[in-house]
């Protein structure tokens, strides 16, 4: 997603793009594999968007 490589026994992080809460599922069409920042990352932005609605 971010574009950086990959490292050896770099932690991974698997994230729904369409969250469980909103009706996603677990089929591999919704999940991406991110680096744990990039999965912090986008979990606050989803929070941030959520409490300005």
């Amino acid at each position: 997603m971010c574009g950086d490589k990959l490292y050896k026994l770099e932690a991974l992080e698997t994230h729904n793009i369409i969250p469980l809460a909103k009706a996603g599922t677990e089929d591999i069409d919704n999940l991406q594999y991110l680096h744990k920042i990039g999965h912090k990352t986008i979990q606050s932005v989803r929070r941030s968007v959520k409490a300005e609605t």
